[in-house]
């Protein structure tokens, strides 16, 4: 089990005080006082807030308020136009695909960022996002990567089996071939163990979703209580609760969807779901370190509630710090719905496909291709026995 949920230095303290002015400004006039009383090391908050991808941010909230020192407030600024101007070109290739996707009667929920940067930040150039991500239903994964791919995008690297993303996965990224870092994640589960691939009622989630209008084209968004489990649960599971922009995110929707959200369904829904650890772990924080308005009663509700023993199992082990792939394999297979799904998933692991061999390991001769197989059962031994099993 994680013992700390944020790394609460003192640099990473004065960023999140300013990214919480953007919600209580009157905070700004302290954070300001505070840099005239202790000095601060600005390169350091830098390198801190470039990678977090915090610096827009950061421009918007302090620009009226001397807390940053010039230079540092410029290269923010500089952040601030550039996340602007492609996150603007991004919406306008989005539109473009609402448009394909309505015409082929698919349907598709915005997620993360793209589902935020509007509707929950109210300024594109606020945050950034590095893809565009979409949910659609799971049969209409391939009428929707034929879109895709008419559009000009492609997926990369062979799968270890046919098929084998869509039956084990929860998304496919596919890059845009004539742009540099332009990618599209097609999801159709929002999480990507197969522990919750089969614990999200599908119908629901489409029955819940609120329809939106991006550019004037209809999209949808996850309902807030969904939407809000969602990103608990992928920054617990997927990132490690690493990612101030992560957090940022968590403490926005709480923030504007406070009217909307109905805590005792979102309480529920992660008791119905089994992800009472990532809410448990990431309110309370959000509440206190990032002034989240969530209620008392609800975290002290949350606090009370008692996870089960297979989520506690999959939770200490997807935010486990080191994960070795037969460790990960092994958790796959504990996770999935019955006996047969699981022997399909160990023989595809053990006997990929010969595509996907000869790029894993750059076999150039099919002769040679036998041999590497148990080269790669070696080698996922050797890794699971130097790991302690841990």
């Amino acid at each position: 089990m994680v013992e700390s949920v944020v790394d609460d230095t003192s640099l990473q303290k004065l960023i999140i005080d300013c990214l919480v002015g953007r919600r209580r400004p009157e905070l700004l006039d302290k954070v300001a006082q505070r840099m005239t009383e202790h000095p601060v090391d600005w390169d350091a908050v830098w390198k801190i807030a470039a990678p977090e991808r915090v610096a827009p941010l950061l421009y918007h909230t302090t620009r009226h308020h001397r807390i940053l020192p010039d230079w540092l407030l410029l290269l923010c600024r500089e952040a601030y136009l550039e996340t602007g101007l492609l996150n603007a070109l991004r919406l306008k290739e989005l539109a473009s695909l609402l448009d394909q996707f309505t015409a082929q009667r698919i349907d598709i929920i915005l997620l993360k960022g793209a589902a935020l940067v509007e509707r929950t930040y109210g300024n594109v150039a606020l945050r950034p996002m590095v893809d565009v991500d979409g949910l659609v239903r799971r049969d209409q994964v391939s009428p929707a990567l034929t879109v895709l791919q008419a559009a000009g995008y492609q997926t990369t690297g062979s799968e270890i089996t046919p098929d084998a993303a869509i039956e084990y996965e929860n998304e496919l990224l596919l890059w845009k071939k004539d742009r540099v870092d332009w990618v599209f994640e097609l999801h159709w589960s929002l999480f990507d163990s197969p522990f919750y691939q089969h614990r999200f009622p599908e119908a629901a989630l489409w029955e819940s979703s609120v329809n939106i209008h991006l550019d004037g084209r209809p999209a949808g968004v996850l309902s807030p209580e969904l939407q809000l489990l969602h990103l608990c649960g992928h920054l617990a599971l997927h990132h490690r609760f690493q990612g101030l922009l992560w957090w940022n995110d968590i403490a926005e929707i709480v923030d504007h969807e406070a009217t909307w959200l109905d805590w005792d369904k979102l309480l529920a829904l992660a008791a119905e779901l089994e992800l009472v650890l990532p809410l448990q772990k990431v309110l309370p924080a959000a509440a206190g370190l990032w002034a989240a308005p969530v209620p008392a009663e609800i975290l002290a509700r949350l606090a009370a509630l008692s996870p089960g023993a297979d989520e506690v199992r999959v939770f200490d082990s997807l935010t486990a710090g080191h994960r070795p792939p037969a460790r990960r394999l092994l958790v796959d297979l504990q996770g999935m719905p019955g006996w047969r799904a699981r022997a399909r998933f160990l023989a595809g692991n053990l006997f990929p496909s010969a595509a996907y061999m000869d790029e894993r390991y750059s076999i150039t001769q099919s002769w040679q291709r036998p041999f590497y197989y148990p080269y790669r059962w070696y080698l996922g031994l050797a890794n699971w026995l130097g790991s302690g099993r841990k």
